[in-house]
């Protein structure tokens, strides 16, 4: 036979070989395996082997299109390393056998041998463990840190020379082996060890990214001397002991476990072509699944719970997968996709309770978030999160796609972030293809503890759809924001956006548009067939600010509706940014906004009915009536005048935003305060009232309220139903624009117990992937877009409602 001939026989012959390999079956089992069974026995399930070490020898030998197959019903200690790689059609899959709970690959370990500590309630026990702890479990739930105080922040100051003050006579030098928890911003909040301490203070490290803030708070943890409430505790690294306090049990006759294995997945870098379904991983005291420089790695149907950082973590994987995963109780991110993760699908996935302690989380930028990816071509789709500390998804790079995600109740720990979040910053590289479409952003709630914000009437910065500094190239469409504590949607120096057919409702501002120095200025924006509606006349509709004269060229309006309260006019904003940053804010009615220059085509205005009266007759039996007097009127500053004509009080205010003042009684958080008064006036003005506590350093007492007097009517009344409290109080009446003399008499006041009132508008919001049929009751006027007897309302879609009173 020729050489040639030859070669083509034993190549086939090989090539037949290499098809005629058959993929394996491993079987594990924690309860029945045995680690010395033969790898021909292991491919049964009646002789599986025994332990994740046994797996982690042999993972090199796996083959493209094998299987590992865990033991349903069983837990399995330790960590499994990814080790070998699959094909594109036959990948390596790491799965479950049998009936049961999905197996358990588990971080945990039981803490026994408890000793009574010389201090009352205290106990120790040994760890074995010498680098940082994240998790203890007493049963159930997670236990947070003890920490000094107990509850809230101790108010720090810092002076020129970097000098870090408490407001408070407590010495941090009797605390000094402990960390300091500092929040430092609205949305930092980072661990420290203090440099030096001083008989007056302390001093931290000068190259600090973010440094303290005067007015923010810190408080004390990692310390023995914080554990005073039951299962608080602290671990000393250097002595490996667990310290916890339990004044009603003894720890010995209770299930105590610590997180003693940092993480449950990592991988030999380069591993491709690998699936993880069905099995559930808990206990991680670090990140439950850690993968860095792999590919094609695809995580399905699995649980992550109990992790004491991420859930998830990965740098440097490009087309990794994470679909219909339960995610739970994650101290720090669920999802953390950092660089490298280009082609990412995170869709379907359960992810709820992430970052809810403060202290627990890490330090610096990034943290608290529920699905965090910004490489570019990632799709994130129909995710499910609840209880995030900080914002739900953050995502970017090119052409990025955010869709029908629900995100409910977030940044529960941090402020300045968003339902969905975006961010470019000083890079200012230009983004296009990225799409946010048919997302329900539910509840953005914000903490003002540890902050220098007022606890009453502050709105924490919390915004439901946040494109911030210099973000570009986005499509947002069809979205729903609803109830968020400051903007519905914000657009923060941002550029080529296009906002279309969102419902934006009940938030303090439903769109903001705001440029500072901190990124370039806001072009081409265009907002189209949106709904936006304000429930109270405590909110607006648009916010328009810059610190320069660019606000009617910074978008373009068309065929919005503008919905809000019967009688509440002065719904649209125009700030100008003053060199010490403060804002002169004017209020403007629809066609004051179109007059001011922005570009609005074929607007719509709705008012709804509200049901204030009804609320008020309750409350008529307990009001306090009290007449102010024309002598309680006084001069505030430069521009307001007063004088008086008979029993009328004339005020004249010489320039924008000069004020005068009346003086008013001591005021309560407990109490609302509802003022009357009757105006005169030659043409129409706005004024602006506010609360504000007497002498310095003065200190805002209420929002501010605008008011439009014009010749028509002569008798106002509004109502402060959020005030701090103020024993030494100012009612100021700020002009919006150099004015006529304007005549006021029987200014009264009128105080009552605080009450909500019930609105009668509401939201509905279709979260399954069909068509409900919303049918028309007789009482309900539905804002819809035909004026049939029901409304067809597709998924992840919504409708505003508003009841009539019979």
């Amino acid at each position: 036979m020729k050489k040639s001939a030859l070669f083509i026989v034993l190549f086939f012959i090989g090539f037949a070989n290499i098809h005629s390999t058959k993929s394996a079956n491993y079987y594990f089992s924690s309860s029945s395996g045995d680690d010395a069974n033969t790898e021909i026995q292991a491919t049964r399930p009646e002789t599986p082997w025994k332990s994740l070490a046994k797996l982690n020898t042999f993972f090199e030998n796996l083959k493209p299109g094998d299987s590992v197959l865990l033991k349903r019903g069983d837990l399995f200690e330790g960590t499994l390393r990814l080790a070998s790689s699959g094909q594109h059609q036959n990948p390596i899959v790491i799965s479950a056998y049998g009936e049961g709970h999905s197996p358990i690959i588990s971080g945990w370990k039981k803490i026994s041998s408890w000793t009574a500590h010389t201090k009352t309630g205290i106990w120790s026990a040994n760890t074995s463990r010498t680098t940082p702890l994240n998790l203890v479990t007493l049963g159930e739930g997670i236990e947070e840190k003890g920490r000094f105080p107990n509850d809230g922040f101790l108010e720090y100051n810092v002076t020129e020379n970097g000098l870090i003050i408490l407001q408070s006579d407590i010495n941090l030098k009797d605390w000094e082996s402990g960390t300091l928890v500092m929040r430092k911003n609205q949305w930092i909040i980072d661990k420290v060890t203090p440099k030096e301490y001083t008989s007056e203070g302390f001093k931290l490290e000068a190259n600090t990214r973010y440094p303290p803030k005067s007015g923010f708070g810190l408080f004390v943890q990692d310390n023995l001397n914080t554990l005073d409430k039951e299962g608080e505790w602290y671990h000393d690294d250097d002595r490996e002991t667990l310290y916890l306090y339990l004044s009603k049990s003894n720890p010995n006759s209770r299930e105590i476990k610590i997180g003693m294995q940092d993480h449950l997945i990592t991988n030999k870098a380069g591993i491709q072509h690998i699936k993880i379904l069905d099995l559930c991983f808990s206990g991680a005291n670090r990140n439950a699944i850690q993968l860095e420089k792999a590919f094609n790695i695809d995580i399905s149907q699995c649980t992550i719970e109990f992790t004491g950082e991420n859930a998830l973590y990965a740098v440097d994987v490009p087309n990794i997968k994470i679909a219909k995963n339960k995610i739970y109780m994650a101290m720090n991110n669920g999802i953390f996709l950092r660089y490298g993760t280009p082609n990412s699908i995170v869709s379907d996935n359960d992810i709820s309770d992430v970052h809810p302690f403060f202290g627990m989380g890490s330090s610096g930028d990034g943290n608290g978030v529920g699905i965090h990816s910004i490489s570019d071509f990632s799709v994130i789709s129909n995710n499910r999160l609840t209880n995030i500390g900080y914002s739900g998804i953050v995502f970017n790079g090119i052409k990025t796609i955010v869709e029908r995600n629900h995100v409910n109740n977030f940044c529960l720990v941090k402020n300045d972030g968003g339902g969905i979040y975006t961010y470019q910053g000083s890079n200012n590289k230009p983004n296009f293809g990225r799409i946010i479409k048919e997302n329900i952003i539910e509840n953005g709630v914000g903490s003002i503890s540890g902050t220098n914000m007022g606890e009453h009437i502050s709105s924490p910065q919390v915004e439901g759809i946040y494109l911030d500094d210099n973000s570009s190239g986005i499509s947002v469409i069809g979205n729903t924001v609803y109830k968020v504590s400051r903007n519905g949607i914000h657009i923060h120096n941002g550029r080529n956006i296009h906002l279309l057919q969102n419902l934006i409702a009940n938030c303090l501002i439903q769109l903001s548009l705001s440029d500072d120095q901190l990124g370039n200025q806001i072009e081409n924006i265009r907002i189209e067939e949106n709904q936006f509606a304000a429930f109270s006349d405590k909110q607006s509709l648009v916010s328009i600010s810059s610190n320069v004269e660019n606000h009617a060229s910074m978008a373009e309006f068309r065929s919005n509706i503008y919905i809000s309260p019967e009688g509440h006019d002065l719904i649209f904003l125009t700030k100008k940014q003053k060199e010490n940053n403060d804002f002169d804010t004017k209020y403007n009615d629809l066609e004051m906004f179109r007059v001011f220059g922005i570009k609005e085509e074929s607007p719509s205005r709705l008012q709804l009915l509200t049901d204030d009266k009804w609320e008020k007759k309750a409350y008529d039996s307990l009001i306090e009536l009290k007449s102010i007097k024309p002598s309680s009127f006084r001069s505030y500053g430069e521009g307001g005048e007063i004088s008086t004509d008979k029993e009328q009080t004339i005020l004249q205010f010489k320039k924008s935003f000069s004020a005068v003042a009346v003086d008013f009684p001591p005021i309560s958080d407990k109490q609302s305060y509802q003022i009357s008064f009757t105006a005169h006036t030659e043409k129409p003005q706005i004024l602006q009232f506010i609360l504000r506590l007497d002498g310095r350093p003065w200190t805002n007492l209420s929002q501010i309220h605008p008011l439009m007097v014009s010749p028509e009517k002569k008798e106002y009344s509004f109502q402060f139903d959020r005030t701090e409290n103020g024993a030494r109080a100012l009612l100021l009446i700020y002009s919006q624009e150099a004015t006529e003399n304007i005549g006021i008499m029987n200014l009264q006041l009128k105080t009552f117990p605080l009450h909500n009132t019930k609105s009668q508008t509401y939201l509905y919001f279709n979260l399954t992937k069909e068509e409900i049929l919303i049918p028309y009751s007789t009482n309900t006027l539905i804002y819809s877009e035909n004026n049939q007897n029901s409304h067809l309302l597709k998924p992840f879609r919504s409708i505003l409602l508003n009841k009539q009173v019979d």
